[in-house]
C-alpha cells in the first residue's frame, strides 16, 4: 500500500474516535505526528468538544498547523474549547494526580456544556521513564472505566523512528 495513501486511511480513522475511546498510534517523522494530532483535534472542535492537549517540544508544530488547518486558537482558548498544557507538567503529576486532572477535565466539560472531551498527548518521554507507573496509569484509567463513564477520548502518540527513545531501540 503506498504512504500516502495509509497516512490518509490512518487520518481518516483518528477523525472517527469517539466517546468512550481510547486509542495509541505510533509515528515515525513529526509531521505525522503533528498532522494525525490536528486531524483528532479538529475532529473534537467539529464536535463542540472540550479538547485538551499535552504538547512536547514539537508543541509549536501543533499550534502552527490547527492555525493553517483554519483553527483559530486564540479563540477558541478564550471560549474554553482548546486547552493546551506542557509535557513539564504532565511529567510532574503522579499517576492519580494525572487521573484526577483527566476526570476533573471529563465532569467540567459536561458541566459547561460541551459535546464531551477529548485529550490527545505525545508520549514518547514516557518511554524512557518509569514505564511500572505508566502501566499503572493506563490500567487504572482502563479499570476506573474513565473512558466509559464520561464518554470521552484519549488518544496518545509515540515516536518509534527516528529519535525514538531508548525502549524502542534496535
Amino acid at each position: 500500500m503506498h504512504a500516502d495513501n495509509r497516512f490518509e486511511r490512518v487520518r481518516a480513522a483518528i477523525e472517527q474516535i469517539g466517546p468512550a475511546d481510547h486509542v495509541c498510534t505510533l509515528y515515525e517523522q513529526r509531521d505525522d505526528e503533528v498532522a494525525i494530532a490536528v486531524s483528532y483535534i479538529r475532529a473534537g472542535l467539529d464536535r463542540g468538544e472540550l479538547c485538551v492537549c499535552v504538547v512536547d517540544d514539537g508543541g509549536e508544530s501543533i499550534f502552527e498547523a490547527l492555525a493553517s488547518a483554519g483553527v483559530d486558537i486564540d479563540a477558541e482558548m478564550r471560549k474554553g474549547r482548546l486547552a493546551f498544557f506542557e509535557k513539564p507538567l504532565a511529567q510532574g503529576l503522579q499517576t492519580l494526580d494525572m487521573l484526577g486532572k483527566i476526570e476533573q477535565f471529563a465532569i467540567e466539560s459536561r458541566k459547561a456544556g460541551y459535546a464531551g472531551f477529548r485529550i490527545v498527548g505525545e508520549m514518547s518521554w514516557a518511554l524512557d521513564g518509569d514505564l511500572k507507573a505508566l502501566a499503572e496509569f493506563e490500567a487504572r484509567l482502563n479499570l476506573n472505566r474513565v473512558w466509559e463513564r464520561h464518554a470521552c477520548a484519549g488518544y496518545v502518540n509515540s515516536m518509534c523512528g527516528g529519535s525514538r527513545p531508548k525502549r524502542f531501540a534496535r
